[in-house]
């Protein structure tokens, strides 16, 4: 804590770039044990901050850190001289990656949605994934079809990945402390390869589709999928009630481009 207070005492943390940084050892401590025992063969960590997630996963092969702040950056440069340090994750290019690779960090809020989106996308790509994000993000990640959170991004999520939250995070665990509750997340690849190729058309549909919620599915996706595969959406279902392996099956199988 006082490293955090030291070096922001003359240059406050940006709000705009979303900075509230874990100072809370217990929490660090956690979320590293849970990094260290999964094996990738690339690690990227989003939002590097002041080196205390980095310095606990170190010794991870392949490791390269984003941090897109210019004075943290160089910060990270001069504390970890050995490491890949990059500053904006948004110029990384994942279908240029190996294959099971992770991600991990603690994840601003005006970045999370495109970074899970990113997972979302690109799961030949991504075997594993640890943030930290907002609770209402987590919560949103695994809810249940049917429930009022469950959104755009939790079916093509759980269709591809095992979703859990590992721990909810008091505010009193960042500085500066922020508004909300935050909450560890793991996202783990359930190895769907044949299915790999369609998860752009997945995540395109319910966007389409997520635009409209409380419209009814089958007039949502008339135009968009089969007779036939309409017949398989139950009368009255929203884009809410439409679980993973169901949405999938009706990408597959659409025109969506």
């Amino acid at each position: 804590m006082s490293i955090t207070v030291d070096y922001f005492r003359n240059q406050p943390p940006k709000k705009h770039r979303g900075q509230n940084f874990m100072i809370n050892d217990a929490n660090l401590d956690f979320l590293s044990r849970i990094i260290n025992r999964k094996k990738s063969n690339w690690l990227i960590e989003i939002g590097g901050g002041l080196g205390f997630l980095t310095e606990k996963i170190s010794n991870k092969n392949n490791l390269t850190v984003y941090e897109v702040d210019e004075h943290l950056n160089s910060f990270l440069k001069n504390k970890f001289p050995s490491l890949n340090i990059e500053r904006d994750v948004r110029n990384w290019q994942p279908e240029d990656a190996e294959n099971d690779g992770m991600l991990v960090g603690n994840l601003p809020y005006y970045l999370s949605g495109r970074i899970l989106w990113m997972v979302a996308r690109w799961p030949g790509k991504i075997k594993n994934a640890v943030f930290t994000v907002q609770k209402e993000v987590a919560d949103r990640i695994c809810s249940k079809p049917g429930s009022k959170s469950y959104g755009l991004l939790s079916g093509p999520l759980q269709f591809f990945y095992s979703c859990k939250i590992e721990k909810k995070l008091s505010k009193n665990s960042f500085f500066p402390k922020p508004k909300v509750d935050s909450a560890i997340i793991t996202l783990t690849n359930k190895n769907k390869r044949e299915c790999f190729p369609y998860s752009d058309q997945y995540l395109k549909l319910n966007k389409k589709i997520f635009s409209q919620r409380r419209k009814n599915a089958k007039k949502l996706l008339k135009k968009i999928v089969p007779n036939a595969m309409l017949e398989k959406i139950p009368d009255g279902f929203r884009p809410e009630d439409i679980e993973p392996k169901l949405g999938m099956l009706l990408s597959k199988n659409s025109n969506i481009k």
